[in-house]
């Protein structure tokens, strides 16, 4: 009798995890579908013979060189949110270094994710080269398992690229304040560590 109660008193929790999940994946689900408001336009991939290249305006170059452009972009986190970003006049070229620098807060994720197509444009446009993009969010997860298992993963030990990546991410344990060794599981989601060694 007592096993059976147990596994009763157990079920409960369980069930009422699953209908918190399930009512998760409803909100989910009813979200509006994600509109991409950006021009996808490569202008790179538009073949030109010698004597076209020649008759191109200066404008028409740089058009030829960008990867990414707003013109007069506001952009909001949300729909129905005031604009946080506002006139962005942006060109970036092809085979350039931008860096975006800037206090906490002032925007530099929602600037990033106005270029992914991932923001709301209230204002103007923007156009990029291709969709095919990679972003690393702030929010790194890192699984409950030793520093040296995450960063080598399922790769074959080197050990000097596994010393790079620890020199890199502040984690060689004579700097490491917090106390972590290669082979100390860094905690839940990270718990461990803090927000730079995360990144």
């Amino acid at each position: 009798l007592f096993f059976p109660l147990l596994g009763l008193a157990q079920l409960v929790p369980r069930g009422q995890k699953l209908w918190a999940d399930l009512n998760k994946i409803s909100a989910f689900l009813s979200l509006p579908e994600h509109r991409d408001h950006r021009v996808i336009r490569n202008f790179r991939s538009e073949h030109l013979t010698a004597q076209e290249l020649e008759s191109l305006t200066p404008e028409e170059r740089n058009a030829r060189n960008r990867c990414i452009a707003f013109q007069d972009l506001a952009v909001a986190a949300q729909e129905g949110e005031d604009s946080v970003l506002e006139r962005l006049q942006i060109s970036i070229l092809f085979n350039t270094l931008t860096i975006i620098n800037g206090r906490t807060g002032s925007g530099k994720s929602l600037l990033l994710k106005a270029i992914l197509g991932e923001a709301v444009y209230t204002k103007g446009w923007a156009q990029v080269a291709t969709k095919r993009m990679a972003y690393c969010d702030q929010s790194a997860w890192l699984p409950n398992m030793s520093i040296r298992k995450i960063v080598i993963g399922e790769c074959p030990f080197d050990s000097e690229r596994y010393r790079q990546v620890v020199y890199a991410c502040c984690l060689e344990e004579e700097d490491n304040r917090l106390h972590v060794g290669e082979n100390d599981t860094v905690g839940t989601n990270g718990a461990k560590l803090s927000g730079g060694q995360k990144q």
